[in-house]
């Protein structure tokens, strides 16, 4: 009269396969190449690749399916690039202006920063216009706040003015924040078009302080990260600023005007512009004078990811690409980045390919199962008796041989087993034991079965030397069938 544990899927008499996702300890490497996404000489036309033509293009965003919008700002117009390489006007007409409209029949004036929102809106700093405008998934171009005449002044819609506004960001809940160069202070707009000033004054300065008591020197670049934390390029003051959504003001690393990787203030920018952050809260700068691009971590340290002393066109590898006074760059899917190289009209684009020397060759892998509760296992599912407190019930052998490296293969492994949610069976739990030959090098966390019959154990693997067969041994305890 037992109960049915968690059973096996048809076909266990034979063996069993399963996937394997593991974090490796062995060392990773990672090699980064710059190519030319589009554009090459100066200039204004629709096209493919190098034969379509930017005038110095200073910001660009990503959206989920590889399509970039950029800021062609001498040609007054937002372009769109596909992720072949295609390039298109999606909004203004090439000549400068103001007016509001759909695609070609609006005008900017020499926009310099994009934010693409999660709702397809994307926000453009126009900055000759000196105002805050929006574009719809269709083009359609509408003014949010500001007017044209430079001046500073909080207020609703056309009532508020900024100076020469640059970069743009937009927090989860629609707040609008904008790096207003010429008036040295970070201001918010509401989507009902509010504005107000977060953070700095009328007179530039390197304060660390909250709100109004904060010094800018022509912040440029702005981004936002998933806690409501702004990260901004203070160009003239040659830093990376962080901004919490209160208004409180640090400096998260540079100093004077210079080059020199390392921490804090002991790393050297020269008039970073544009700025993206990713998931994991690492800032990438556009070190404009420099014409590098840089990367940041939360802590502060400083790193170069691409680009040289000297400007130029060349593509490849970090030791020869170069860049010339890139004022922009996007993060895309992982490992992937995009940089609006200002002055030689391109959009370029940055692969990091990072390969794992522990990283099993041929997935998923096959290996032979044995249970004590019968030997033979002819049935398709393993019956396993009720009230059984962590019973043995299957061995999984992994040969060395189907594991092309096995050198400190080591991190969280999360196993699968699924099971026949049609059987009856008592509430159980599971857990694998790893063993390398038979010596037990790590127990996982014991979970339930779910509804779709899919349940899973993460063991953590300790960093050693697997020289003989992985062997993972499943452990069950059931309950009494009622």
């Amino acid at each position: 009269t037992g109960a049915t544990g968690p059973t096996g899927v048809p076909g266990l008499s034979s063996g069993v396969t399963f996937q394997l996702n593991y974090t490796s300890a062995g060392p990773i490497t990672y090699s980064t190449a710059v190519t030319t996404l589009a554009g090459a000489s100066q200039g204004f036309e629709d096209n493919a690749g190098t034969t379509a033509k930017f005038s110095n293009p200073s910001a660009t965003v990503v959206d989920s399916s590889g399509t970039l919008y950029v800021a062609d700002t001498s040609n007054h117009c937002i372009r769109k690039i596909t992720s072949q390489g295609v390039v298109s006007i999606f909004a203004g007409s090439g000549i400068s202006g103001s007016k509001d409209g759909i695609g070609t029949n609006a005008q900017f004036n020499s926009p310099s920063a994009l934010f693409l929102h999660s709702s397809g809106t994307l926000y453009v700093s126009d900055t000759g216009n000196h105002c805050i405008r929006k574009v719809s998934s269709i083009g359609t171009v509408t003014t949010l706040a500001g007017s044209t005449s430079s001046g500073f002044a909080d207020g609703i819609g056309s009532n508020a003015q900024f100076d020469t506004p640059q970069g743009i960001a937009v927090d989860s809940l629609g707040n609008v924040y904008v790096a207003d160069a010429g008036n040295h202070r970070i201001r918010a707009i509401t989507a009902a078009g509010q504005v107000s000033t977060l953070a700095g004054q009328s007179t530039s300065g390197t304060t660390d302080n909250s709100g109004s008591s904060a010094k800018f020197n022509t912040p440029t670049g702005l981004t936002i990260d998933s806690s409501g934390n702004l990260y901004v390029a203070d160009k003239n003051n040659h830093r990376i600023r962080k901004v919490t959504a209160q208004g409180s003001v640090s400096t998260l690393a540079g100093s004077t005007s210079g080059f020199a990787n390392n921490s804090g203030t002991s790393a050297q920018f020269n008039s970073p512009v544009g700025i993206a952050v990713d998931s994991t809260g690492t800032v990438y700068v556009a070190d404009t004078g420099n014409h590098r691009l840089r990367t940041v971590t939360s802590s502060g340290v400083v790193t170069t990811l691409a680009g040289l002393s000297t400007s130029g066109t060349a593509d490849g590898s970090p030791s020869v690409a170069q860049f010339s006074s890139p004022l922009g760059i996007a993060v895309g899917t992982t490992g992937v980045f995009y940089v609006a190289d200002t002055s030689n009209h391109r959009i370029r684009k940055i692969i990091i390919t990072a390969s794992d020397p522990n990283a099993f060759i041929s997935t998923p892998l096959t290996g032979t199962m044995f249970t004590p509760l019968n030997s033979s296992i002819t049935s398709s599912y393993i019956v396993v008796p009720e009230l059984k407190t962590n019973a043995h019930v299957a061995t999984f052998t992994i040969p060395s041989i189907s594991m092309p490296v096995i050198t400190s293969v080591t991190g969280l492994w999360t196993l699968g087993l699924y099971t026949t949610p049609t059987l009856p069976a008592s509430p159980g739990t599971f857990y694998f034991e790893a063993l390398d030959g038979t010596t037990s090098v790590g127990i996982g966390t014991t979970s339930t079965r779910t509804l779709s019959g899919l349940t899973t154990s993460t063991v953590l693997i300790p960093a050693r030397t697997y020289s003989t067969n992985l062997t993972l041994k499943l452990y069950v305890t059931t309950q009494e069938l009622s």
